[in-house]
């Protein structure tokens, strides 16, 4: 599964493209034959909540995401299927985040706004879910979203917070990208680690 690491430093750009390498879980570069630990100047970085083997990314604030080359229908986020999106969440400053981001699909997107999550999934971008939960930057939270039929849950440490009715599709084109640390209009760039 590729993936693309951008990074911008002043008004130079760096792209990477990365391959997960098959069942073993490690990266690789678009070569197919590179380990990487550091692309270009976005760093994989091994952690450990609960095990050695996983690893994270670390995103400076800056302008660091995750992006996949494909839209978003081919990843069958339309109408009103279950879904899940969790990640291991650890901050180095509270602010404004993006933790992932589906563009052209409604919005759809998971944000954590110093001290507040929220889902958003409308039209207009308006929250169908929202918790106030104070992340401690420098701790591992593990965070899920969850969508069953027409509720929506939302579990940090495998603890639910909250839930909400939400009754409409959702929208999906094959344009624009999945991104994981920033949102659409490359604002709201995570400074911590996501995994």
């Amino acid at each position: 599964f590729p993936v693309t690491i951008r990074k911008t430093i002043g008004t130079a750009t760096y792209t990477s493209n990365l391959l997960l390498k098959g069942t073993s879980g490690g990266i690789i570069d678009a070569t197919r034959t590179v380990d990487l630990e550091t692309v270009a100047v976005a760093k994989v970085v091994s952690f450990s909540p609960y095990n050695c083997n996983y690893y994270s990314n670390y995103f400076d604030g800056t302008g660091d995401f995750l992006s996949t080359p494909t839209g978003p229908a081919a990843f069958d986020f339309s109408s009103t299927k279950d879904l899940t999106f969790e990640c291991w969440v650890n901050l180095t400053t509270s602010g404004l985040y993006c933790l992932f981001d589906i563009q052209e699909c409604q919005p759809f997107r998971f944000i954590y706004n110093a001290g507040t999550f929220q889902w958003q999934a409308t039209s207009s971008g308006g929250t169908i879910l929202s918790y106030a939960y104070t992340l401690t930057p420098g701790r591992w939270y593990h965070v899920a979203f969850v969508r069953s039929a027409d509720t929506l849950y939302l579990f940090v440490d495998g603890a639910l917070l909250t839930t909400a009715s939400y009754t409409s599709n959702w929208v999906a084109s094959a344009t624009g990208a999945v991104r994981v640390g920033c949102n659409r209009g490359d604002t709201w760039f995570v400074n911590g680690y996501l995994s």
